[in-house]
């Protein structure tokens, strides 16, 4: 099954999700404290997030489980290839951040299996468009990934070990 359990969503593999589920995602100001609960799904080279319709209650696909997703334009979109860094900000929260060349997204998973799943695909994926923009000179802006393991211990990954 294309299901992801860890996530509590379901997409169409021949789509090119790789991954979907419910996610809270901060408010966009910087005055904003509140989450909101959106759809996130992993396609290709982008996260993408869908707000909320007027209706605000998501109804199951006619088949009787999957969610539907499908393009629309309220869809907003996330190239991987524009973030910057990938941290876990706190695992009892079970929140984490992309933080991008234009601003940072403040993300929260519905539990730590979760959390491992998104943060763990999110990165393998931007790893990968990292290591194709560099092309066959493997020159490119280093990324990092960093895993903050409560505030004693910082682990930080630079994409150019990763992938050397």
């Amino acid at each position: 099954s294309a299901c992801s359990s860890v996530t509590g969503g379901c997409t169409p593999q021949s789509d090119g999700v790789r991954l979907s589920g419910y996610l809270w995602k901060k408010g966009s100001s910087w005055l904003s404290f509140s989450y909101h609960r959106r759809l996130f799904y992993l396609r290709h080279d982008e996260l993408c997030f869908v707000p909320p319709p007027p209706s605000a209650a998501p109804s199951p696909a006619p088949d009787g489980g999957a969610l539907e997703v499908s393009r629309t334009e309220a869809e907003r979109r996330i190239p991987l290839g524009s973030i910057l860094n990938v941290r876990v900000h706190s695992k009892v929260k079970f929140e984490f951040e992309l933080v991008c060349a234009s601003r940072s997204y403040r993300l929260r998973a519905p539990s730590a299996q979760a959390l491992a799943v998104w943060v763990t695909t999110i990165s393998a994926t931007w790893m990968d468009v990292l290591h194709r923009e560099a092309g066959p000179s493997g020159d490119f802006a280093a990324g990092e990934v960093s895993l903050q393991a409560g505030s004693d211990a910082e682990i930080s990954l630079q994409a150019r070990d990763l992938l050397s």
